[in-house]
Protein backbone atom coordinates (compact mmCIF):
# COMPACT_ATOMS: atom_id res chain seq x y z
CA UNK A 1 0.00 0.00 0.00
CA UNK A 2 1.29 3.09 -1.04
CA UNK A 3 1.54 6.32 1.59
CA UNK A 4 2.21 9.79 1.34
CA UNK A 5 3.54 12.00 3.28
CA UNK A 6 3.71 15.41 4.76
CA UNK A 7 6.78 17.39 5.97
CA UNK A 8 6.76 18.38 9.70
CA UNK A 9 9.34 20.65 11.05
CA UNK A 10 9.45 20.69 15.14
CA UNK A 11 12.14 21.51 17.56
CA UNK A 12 12.79 20.81 21.20
CA UNK A 13 14.02 22.51 23.99
CA UNK A 14 16.83 25.05 21.76
CA UNK A 15 17.61 28.55 21.09
CA UNK A 16 16.98 29.22 17.18
CA UNK A 17 16.51 26.73 14.07
CA UNK A 18 16.98 28.18 10.62
CA UNK A 19 15.66 26.72 7.51
CA UNK A 20 16.18 27.27 3.82
CA UNK A 21 18.55 30.21 4.58
CA UNK A 22 19.35 33.12 2.45
CA UNK A 23 18.25 33.71 -1.90
CA UNK A 24 20.11 29.71 -2.36
CA UNK A 25 18.66 28.45 -6.16
CA UNK A 26 17.87 25.26 -5.85
CA UNK A 27 20.01 23.04 -8.78
CA UNK A 28 17.79 21.56 -11.05
CA UNK A 29 18.71 17.50 -10.91
CA UNK A 30 18.73 15.68 -14.24
CA UNK A 31 15.77 13.42 -14.35
CA UNK A 32 13.52 14.92 -11.22
CA UNK A 33 10.91 17.52 -11.59
CA UNK A 34 10.49 20.20 -9.57
CA UNK A 35 6.78 19.95 -7.73
CA UNK A 36 7.09 22.04 -4.17
CA UNK A 37 9.36 23.93 -2.93
CA UNK A 38 9.68 26.88 -0.24
CA UNK A 39 11.96 29.99 0.40
CA UNK A 40 10.70 31.67 2.51
CA UNK A 41 11.07 35.03 0.94
CA UNK A 42 7.55 36.27 2.50
CA UNK A 43 7.25 38.49 5.80
CA UNK A 44 5.73 35.70 7.79
CA UNK A 45 5.27 31.80 7.28
CA UNK A 46 2.94 31.10 3.91
CA UNK A 47 0.01 29.23 5.65
CA UNK A 48 -0.99 28.08 2.03
CA UNK A 49 2.02 25.48 2.28
CA UNK A 50 2.20 25.04 5.93
CA UNK A 51 -0.27 25.46 9.35
CA UNK A 52 0.84 25.39 12.97
CA UNK A 53 0.36 22.51 15.52
CA UNK A 54 -0.20 23.73 18.93
CA UNK A 55 -0.34 22.70 22.24
CA UNK A 56 1.71 19.85 23.31
CA UNK A 57 -0.30 16.62 21.51
CA UNK A 58 -0.63 14.82 25.07
CA UNK A 59 -4.20 16.17 24.86
CA UNK A 60 -4.97 13.33 22.87
CA UNK A 61 -3.50 10.66 25.14
CA UNK A 62 -1.79 8.12 23.82
CA UNK A 63 -2.39 8.28 20.24
CA UNK A 64 -1.61 11.92 19.82
CA UNK A 65 1.17 13.69 18.31
CA UNK A 66 3.13 14.40 21.43
CA UNK A 67 5.60 12.70 23.08
CA UNK A 68 5.70 14.21 26.66
CA UNK A 69 8.24 17.32 25.39
CA UNK A 70 8.90 19.98 27.93
CA UNK A 71 7.63 22.21 25.94
CA UNK A 72 4.20 23.73 24.52
CA UNK A 73 4.30 24.74 20.88
CA UNK A 74 2.83 28.22 20.10
CA UNK A 75 3.07 29.85 16.42
CA UNK A 76 3.91 33.02 18.05
CA UNK A 77 7.76 31.15 18.72
CA UNK A 78 7.74 30.71 14.38
CA UNK A 79 8.83 33.42 12.12
CA UNK A 80 10.28 34.25 8.76
CA UNK A 81 13.50 36.01 8.76
CA UNK A 82 15.74 37.44 5.81
CA UNK A 83 14.45 33.91 3.84
CA UNK A 84 14.71 31.59 6.67
CA UNK A 85 11.99 30.15 8.76
CA UNK A 86 12.96 30.54 12.50
CA UNK A 87 11.36 28.04 15.29
CA UNK A 88 12.84 29.80 18.48
CA UNK A 89 12.53 27.86 21.70
CA UNK A 90 12.38 30.25 25.09
CA UNK A 91 12.31 29.22 28.73
CA UNK A 92 9.06 30.64 29.49
CA UNK A 93 5.83 29.33 31.38
CA UNK A 94 2.70 28.28 29.13
CA UNK A 95 -0.18 26.03 29.80
CA UNK A 96 1.61 23.77 32.73
CA UNK A 97 4.82 23.97 30.14
CA UNK A 98 8.18 25.55 31.31
CA UNK A 99 9.41 26.18 27.76
CA UNK A 100 7.69 27.06 24.32
CA UNK A 101 8.43 26.33 20.92
CA UNK A 102 7.03 26.03 17.43
CA UNK A 103 5.55 23.36 15.00
CA UNK A 104 4.47 23.52 11.83
CA UNK A 105 3.76 21.20 9.12
CA UNK A 106 2.36 20.60 5.63
CA UNK A 107 -1.04 20.00 6.97
CA UNK A 108 -4.18 22.17 8.07
CA UNK A 109 -4.90 21.41 11.80
CA UNK A 110 -8.35 20.05 10.04
CA UNK A 111 -6.09 17.17 8.56
CA UNK A 112 -6.42 18.83 5.36
CA UNK A 113 -3.39 17.99 3.20
CA UNK A 114 -1.51 21.22 1.88
CA UNK A 115 1.26 19.07 0.41
CA UNK A 116 1.59 15.69 0.02
CA UNK A 117 3.54 13.22 -1.85
CA UNK A 118 3.93 9.63 -2.52
CA UNK A 119 6.89 9.57 -4.06
CA UNK A 120 10.06 11.71 -4.68
CA UNK A 121 13.53 13.87 -4.13
CA UNK A 122 13.44 14.95 -0.56
CA UNK A 123 15.96 18.21 0.55
CA UNK A 124 16.10 20.29 2.88
CA UNK A 125 18.92 23.36 3.77
CA UNK A 126 19.03 23.63 7.40
CA UNK A 127 21.27 25.21 10.14
CA UNK A 128 20.50 23.23 13.27
CA UNK A 129 21.83 24.04 16.80
CA UNK A 130 23.91 21.73 19.05
CA UNK A 131 24.34 21.35 22.69
CA UNK A 132 22.42 18.78 25.43
CA UNK A 133 18.84 18.86 25.59
CA UNK A 134 18.50 19.94 22.10
CA UNK A 135 16.39 17.66 19.49
CA UNK A 136 15.61 19.41 16.07
CA UNK A 137 13.48 17.35 13.61
CA UNK A 138 12.50 17.41 10.01
CA UNK A 139 9.62 14.57 9.97
CA UNK A 140 8.56 13.27 6.77
CA UNK A 141 5.01 11.30 8.25
CA UNK A 142 2.01 9.54 6.62
CA UNK A 143 -0.68 11.42 5.41
CA UNK A 144 -3.16 9.70 7.30
CA UNK A 145 -1.04 9.75 10.45
CA UNK A 146 -1.52 5.66 10.92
Amino acid sequence: MKKSIYFLFGITLVLMMCFSCGTSKIPEKEGWTLIWKDEFTGKKLDTTKWDYQIGTGSQYGLNGWGNDEAQYYAPENVSVEDGCLVIEARKEDKEGMSYTSGRVRTMAQDGTPLFTTTYGRIEASMSLPKGNGVWPAFWMLSADES
